[in-house]
């Protein structure tokens, strides 16, 4: 077994395929326009394990959940400080582990990002 190089936390973008409730017939207009890839993007906090040589070689399944069984604002800040720094570095595709060369990383190819607030 090779020697492991460590860990940090990522930001992992993750691909789903559409609900079979989004491909009917009466819902391709919305489908079309909120998923013209045919696939639900979504990005969470992960812990990303690296071989010998730095490359990402494993991830969580699930996204990070801060579950602390003593709580001290010192020890949870400490956390979110090592989950902050995973904004510094490349996100990486969950399936491969490869990072993501497009310095715009949209959800879902969506034309309109915009937001309801104000409405």
């Amino acid at each position: 077994m090779a020697s492991l190089g460590g860990w940090n936390y990522r930001i992992i973008r993750h691909r789903d395929p559409l609900p079979k409730w989004m491909l009917k017939k009466k819902n391709k207009e919305f489908r079309e326009k909120y998923y013209p890839n045919n696939y639900i993007e979504w990005f969470a906090v992960h812990e990303v394990f690296y071989n010998k040589n730095g490359k990402p070689h494993s991830v969580t399944n699930d996204p990070i959940k801060v579950i602390m069984e003593e709580f001290t604002k010192k020890d949870f800040n400490c956390v979110m400080k090592y989950m902050k720094q995973a904004g510094n570095r490349p996100v990486l595709n969950y399936e491969g582990l490869k990072e993501i060369k497009d310095e715009t990383v949209k959800s879902s190819g969506r034309i309109n990002n915009k937001s309801s607030k104000g409405k």
